[in-house]
């Protein structure tokens, strides 16, 4: 017997606009795709019911409560049974599924026949009171654990906003057209259009919001035998919400309710903030700068497939290309690009205040002293120079043994050593502090007395990067969780997010943005 699979219900096409103007008043990240293709053909008149196919289903990430009820009133320890699965989602994301008899915004049928279905996300909303949002067919208590665990989550996750991850195109491109319809007519007792629909339409645009590749194994993909794939391998679909799934949902869901979402983009790969500026690198080299409205407000600043790194201060941004050239935005976008150093040795850049550092690969640091080129002086040259960091003035050497530097002049020979611990792997300067981070994890910061002056802040060996600003310290962990140190050392930190996508942050001033792994950028609120 063939398993049964899920269809998405779709409003009538008459509602579609309605839908999509829903959507986006529940949650106006939902409208970035249609404002995105808006601003790429200004000229163009776009009808309305194209950009409401456009339009994301979900319900913002100040996470969402919504409540559930049953239309033929089954048994208390059933709807019991079913909410708890719904609520599976609520291990990692900020959701939350509430049974009520009155009013509920969630209704679910069991009506045989009729199959495993749900409406996206916000288009529940639209749907008259007394009719199903969801329909479980005939479950029942003696309805196998397994089938709740593949049937109840996926559809509450087409409920929460998820589209089915098998619609992603790189796995739609791998499915071979006519031998699909024939096998979903004949497994699912579907007409060629639905199949069309349901399995062989992409969802690329309309699922912007997602992990930067699909996940055949998500509970939001459907099995696809190998039969029907062009390469003979089989997608095995997810039988419960796998990890991916669950950072996936905290993503969009966070429990932690202080974070504003300001870009959504799987091509970003770095983030730089100067004060209340922020920028991002993509993984192509395109630089972007925030102009201020969350997810549309970005400038594009240049374009080179070249760049591998981005460093700003003082209002001053600068680029690091993998040759080794380094360039100054001098404006306007694109083109307003000038050429400082081109040197192949190059192969870091620090910004701070009104100065510019780079580091060689041989351990040399040189200062930009402002003539194009020419105008660099070199300040050491110690093969062991691992890091450079420079904040308030200040400049500070690591090397490679753990041994730490200040710069106090002249070149050369004007280095002070303020500590010597082979467990140190990175340093970190923010205004007029120093900090050493250690390998298992330790924080330490320089409270002025050479070698002795150092204070532990914290000691845990989860510690993944720190980030400071305008006097604040802060870390990652491996899992995702971020802390701000509030004091005293070891035991004051204060946990403000906890998202396993999280992958670093950057903090400037009184500002702390986080980057995930599928492209989300945030910025710290509280």
């Amino acid at each position: 017997m063939a398993t049964e699979t899920c269809t998405i219900k779709t409003v009538p096409t008459d509602q579609l606009v309605a839908a999509a103007s829903n959507a986006i008043e529940v949650n106006p990240a939902n409208a970035t795709v249609p404002q995105a293709l808006q601003r790429a053909l200004p000229d163009e008149v776009i009808p309305p019911d194209h950009l409401a196919i456009l339009t994301a289903k979900y319900w913002g990430s100040a996470g969402v409560k919504l409540t559930v009820g049953f239309l033929d009133n089954p048994p208390a320890d059933l709807r019991a049974r079913i909410v708890s699965h719904m609520n599976a989602w609520s291990a990692t994301a900020n959701v939350q599924f509430v049974e009520t008899a009155v009013n509920p915004q969630v209704r679910i049928a069991r009506t045989a026949g009729d199959g495993y279905w749900s409406y996206l996300g916000t288009d529940v909303k639209l749907i008259a009171a007394g009719q199903p949002t969801m329909n479980l067919a005939s479950f029942t208590m003696a309805t196998a654990d397994s089938e709740f665990h593949r049937v109840v989550r996926h559809e509450a996750g087409h409920t929460l906003g998820f589209p089915h991850e098998h619609k992603r195109t790189e796995i739609v491109n791998r499915i071979d057209r006519e031998k699909a319809i024939a096998h979903f007519m004949a497994t699912q007792g579907w007409s060629r259009e639905k199949v069309i629909a349901q399995v062989l339409t992409p969802l690329d645009t309309s699922a912007l919001i997602a992990t930067a590749t699909a996940d055949p194994n998500s509970i939001m993909c459907y099995w696809l035998p190998a039969s029907i794939m062009k390469d003979g391998v089989a997608v095995n679909g997810g039988p419960d919400i796998n990890a991916l799934d669950a950072q996936f949902a905290a993503s969009v869901y966070p429990r932690f309710a202080n974070w504003q979402l300001l870009d959504n983009n799987p091509s970003t790969g770095a983030i730089a903030a100067d004060g209340a500026a922020l920028y991002q690198m993509h993984k192509n080299g395109r630089i972007w700068k925030y102009t201020g409205t969350p997810l549309t407000g970005w400038q594009e600043l240049d374009n080179n497939p070249a760049t591998k790194k981005i460093a700003v201060a003082n209002g001053n941004l600068y680029q690091l290309h993998n040759n080794g050239r380094i360039w100054k935005y001098v404006s306007p976008p694109m083109t307003g690009w000038q050429e400082i150093d081109n040197n192949p040795a190059t192969v870091d850049i620090v910004a701070t205040s009104g100065d510019l550092y780079q580091l060689h690969n041989n351990g040399r640091i040189w200062k930009y002293t402002g003539v194009p080129h020419t105008g660099w002086q070199e300040l050491d040259n110690n093969p062991a120079t691992r890091r450079i960091a420079a904040a308030g003035g200040q400049l500070y050497q690591l090397h490679s043994n753990g041994r730490i530097w200040k710069y106090v002049g002249p070149p050369m020979t004007g280095w002070q050593e303020l500590d010597n611990n082979p467990a140190t792997t990175s340093i970190l300067a923010s205004d007029g502090d120093l900090y050493q981070m250690h390998g298992n994890g330790r924080i330490w910061k320089y409270t002025g007395v050479p070698h002795t002056g150092w204070q532990e802040l914290d000691n845990n060996p989860r510690t993944r990067q720190i980030a400071a600003g305008g006097g604040r310290l802060y870390q990652i962990h491996t899992g995702g969780a971020i802390w701000k140190y509030v004091g005293p050392p070891l035991t004051g930190w204060q946990q403000i997010d906890g998202n396993g996508a999280s992958t670093s942050i950057a903090a400037s001033g009184n500002s702390l943005y986080q980057l995930h792994n599928t492209g989300l950028i945030w910025r710290y609120t509280g």
